[in-house]
């Protein structure tokens, strides 16, 4: 963002800042979405420190 020394009212002048901003925000939150969507999806995978308990005890 660009306030050009401004401070607050140079910032929201910045169109192509805030449109930037709001372009990012909105993949953020599609990505977290989409994370969140496939934890929930997906069964838990054991740790390898688990994985390796469970081979000593056979």
């Amino acid at each position: 963002f660009w306030s050009k020394d401004k401070g607050a009212e140079g910032v929201s002048e910045d169109s192509e800042g805030m449109r930037s901003l709001r372009r990012t925000l909105k993949k953020l939150i599609q990505t977290a979405q989409l994370v969140k969507r496939a934890a929930l999806e997906e069964p838990e995978t054991p740790a390898p420190e688990t994985l390796k308990e469970e081979a000593n005890k056979q």
